[in-house]
């Protein structure tokens, strides 16, 4: 998702929040709200914005009562995609499923890659780079001015992502208890109660077109348990016994331009989820 989405989605987000505190809003937003009292009652306390940043505490917004919090994953499409599931760390198989997986920054690192697209930039502005803020900022300035020397950049880094989706599916695999651990995280279910999703997920497609549906996807039935990781292109797709995904990791970056700033995980709900 790049910083222009993310700033139309977290401002839905923030009206949503304001919606269910009782501020007037759009049609678009108000009808998210109204669905989203339907689902949860009325009679809480307050609604807050969270920003779904938080890893232990996920969700965008949270609706908070005397003796609960719920937690609304948003997810905005002004098409008929579901959405991201969420969008986290690239360090996440690290730290999440084994300290020895490579994280994808490192992966890169150590295929050369970070250094071609330095050496790139250095030859276009004529002097060596001082930081990776730098390097950051020359980035915006040719992507701003259309230059085609991003393409390269993307070009360069595309192999590497390929690459690291292959690594990342072969580690997986040998990590198969963790990794549905990882699932029930992000889906917000419980390996121990089947029934339990701690968090609601609201996917509102057509955003702001008179087509816009609302809808709730609960994951309580859906088949999670992984018996292999495999990797297609740049994704990584956690595969249940039926061969279905449940979750797929798509390897990228969300600011500039792939192989510009902050690497990360893309995360879709795969096919597997019927709804």
């Amino acid at each position: 998702m790049g910083k222009h989405e993310r700033d139309w989605v977290e401002a839905a987000e923030q009206a949503v929040s304001a919606g269910l505190n009782g501020l007037d809003q759009t049609e678009s937003i108000n009808l998210i709200v109204q669905a989203i009292r339907q689902r949860v009652g009325w009679g809480y306390e307050r609604a807050l914005w969270v920003g779904g940043d938080n890893y232990r505490d996920p969700g965008d917004v949270h609706v908070i009562w005397a003796d609960r919090k719920d937690k609304i994953e948003l997810k905005f499409s002004h098409g008929s995609g579901s959405g991201t599931a969420k969008n986290i760390s690239q360090k996440t198989l690290n730290k999440k499923i084994d300290s020895s997986i490579l994280s994808y920054q490192d992966w890169d690192i150590r295929q050369g890659l970070r250094s071609q697209r330095y050496t790139i930039i250095e030859q276009r502005i004529g002097r060596p780079l001082r930081t990776q803020s730098d390097y950051c900022d020359q980035l915006r300035k040719f992507r701003d001015a259309q230059d085609p020397v991003i393409e390269q950049i993307a070009q360069i880094t595309s192999p590497g992502q390929e690459s690291y989706a292959e690594y990342a599916a072969r580690q997986l695999n040998l990590y198969l208890d963790k990794v549905n651990a990882l699932v029930h995280d992000i889906l917000g279910t419980s390996d121990l109660d089947h029934t339990q999703q701690d968090v609601l997920y609201c996917v509102i497609k057509q955003f702001e077109s008179d087509r816009q549906t609302v809808e709730f996807f609960d994951f309580t039935d859906l088949d999670k348990f992984i018996t292999h990781v495999a990797s297609s292109g740049k994704s990584v797709k956690f595969l249940n016994k039926n061969g279905k995904d449940v979750l797929r990791f798509s390897v990228t970056w969300k600011n500039i331009c792939q192989g510009g700033s902050t690497p990360c995980f893309n995360v879709f709900v795969g096919n597997a989820f019927k709804k």
